[in-house]
Formats: C-alpha cells, sequence, structure tokens
C-alpha cells in the first residue's frame, strides 16, 4: 500500500475536525467500543512517531511488529461490532480481557516467587485465589477459564480465525480481509524473531537486509488505516458522520508479500 504523506495529513485533519467527538464517545451506546477503539489511534499514532524517526533498522522491526498487532486487534474490534451492532466488544476489552491481564499477570508473579523461594508449581489457582483476597472468594475455577476465554478473543490467532470465518459485504472488505490483513500478519510471523530475540532477526540484522525505509512505510500505512477504520466505525453508528465516507477508500493498493 502506498500511502502519501497528503493522504495521511488528510485523514488527520478529519479526524481533528470533528466536532466534540469525547463527548459524543461518552454519551453514545457504543462507549466502551469507541473509547477502546479511538485509543487504538492514539497509540499507534504514538509508534508510527516514533518508528518514522528511528535510524535502527533493528528497532523499527520490533516496533512495527508490535504495531501490526495493534492494528489487528483494532480492526477486529471494528469487524466485531459491525457484525453484532452491539457494545459488548468494547465492554469485553475493558471488562474480561482487562481482568484476565490482571490475572495472568497475578499468576506469573506467582511463578517467579516460586522461583525465588524454590516452591515448585506455586503459580496455582489455590495460591492466586490467596493472593487477590476476600474481594475474589467466590472466583472458581471455571470463571478463571471463562474469563480467559473471553479475553482470548484478542489474540491475534483468534482473530485471524474469527476473520477468515465471518464476512462483511462490501469491496473494502474484501480487500482488506484477503490482501491487506495476510500481509500485515504474514509480516508479523517473521517480525516474532525481533520480539524473542531469535536467530532469524539476528542473521537478517548481520546482514543488513533490512530496509528502514520500508518499515517507515509500512508504519505508514498502519496508521492511516486504523484512523479510516475508525471512519468506518463512526459512520456505521451514526448517519451524521456519512461525510467521513469519502475518506473510507484504500489508496493505490499493492500486495507486498
Amino acid at each position: 500500500m502506498n500511502i502519501e504523506d497528503e493522504d495521511l495529513n488528510e485523514v488527520i485533519s478529519a479526524l481533528n475536525q470533528i466536532e466534540n467527538l469525547l463527548s459524543y464517545m461518552e454519551k453514545s451506546p457504543y462507549t466502551f467500543t469507541l473509547y477502546a477503539y479511538h485509543n487504538f489511534i492514539v497509540k499507534v499514532g504514538a509508534l508510527n512517531n516514533d518508528i518514522q524517526k528511528l535510524d535502527s533498522n533493528y528497532t523499527s522491526r520490533v516496533l512495527l511488529r508490535v504495531l501490526i498487532e495493534h492494528f489487528t486487534v483494532s480492526y477486529y474490534i471494528l469487524f466485531k461490532h459491525l457484525l453484532d451492532k452491539s457494545d459488548d466488544v468494547g465492554a469485553d476489552y475493558y471488562g474480561c480481557y482487562l481482568m484476565s491481564e490482571f490475572l495472568k499477570r497475578t499468576m506469573y508473579e506467582l511463578g517467579i516467587e516460586g522461583m525465588i523461594n524454590a516452591i515448585d508449581k506455586n503459580a496455582q489457582f489455590i495460591n492466586l485465589k490467596k493472593r487477590l483476597g476476600d474481594d475474589f472468594n467466590d472466583l472458581q475455577q471455571t470463571d478463571l477459564e471463562q474469563i480467559y476465554q473471553i479475553g482470548g478473543q484478542f489474540d491475534i490467532k483468534k482473530i485471524q480465525s474469527f476473520i477468515l470465518k465471518n464476512k462483511l459485504p462490501g469491496a473494502f472488505f474484501h480487500t482488506v480481509n484477503k490482501t491487506v490483513i495476510p500481509d500485515f500478519l504474514y509480516l508479523y510471523n517473521i517480525l516474532s524473531s525481533y520480539i524473542h530475540g531469535g536467530p532469524h532477526a539476528d542473521k537478517e540484522f548481520e546482514n543488513n537486509t533490512i530496509n528502514v525505509t520500508q518499515d517507515k512505510e509500512y508504519s505508514k500505512s498502519l496508521f492511516y488505516l486504523t484512523i479510516v477504520n475508525f471512519f468506518i466505525l463512526l459512520t456505521s453508528i451514526d448517519t451524521d458522520f456519512n461525510y467521513l465516507g469519502v475518506y473510507i477508500k484504500i489508496p493505490n493498493y499493492k500486495n507486498k508479500s
């Protein structure tokens, strides 16, 4: 996808000119979904700004991997909302997903304490309940599994499967689901080595085969699409935002995989 600076600046300007957006989001019946998605624009924008300033191609690969994951989760939030026409996906994001992160983090801390104190299998449900205290007395193992299951919908592999099994009408989503998302997931897979310190990244970096300029182009494209997808979300909720439809396009898409 070839996104020119004027393309990106155009959608950023359109976003910034939406009057009383935060107030609208607060009063909307889809508050959680709108807030979750809007926050991804801020996060993806911050990542893109940092990537554009980089000289290190290794660092650009690391941040690009993070940015692709952010974009994919934001796209899932849009996609799920368009299918369900409810605020459930946003509520799940700030509900079970947030809780699952907290519980997994606490369980991991128990495991670390087990290492320190030479306690094997310290990260167990019974110890988790003790750590959480009286507020979680009613928590059962089945509750924990359900929280993990609902929160797990935001996992990249789950998102990939969900998009494959569910369809939305229109040429825009056909192009995104058949070309854009697969291309970026292909790249996401390759870039995993950079996140985990793997040998593939080591060899690629050693041989200087990484083009930081291309990473910057990928990053800019993802930021552009994140904003455009927000316009789709807004127009699906309220016809007052139909004027944003002029920005809902994928300019000069070219498959890079």
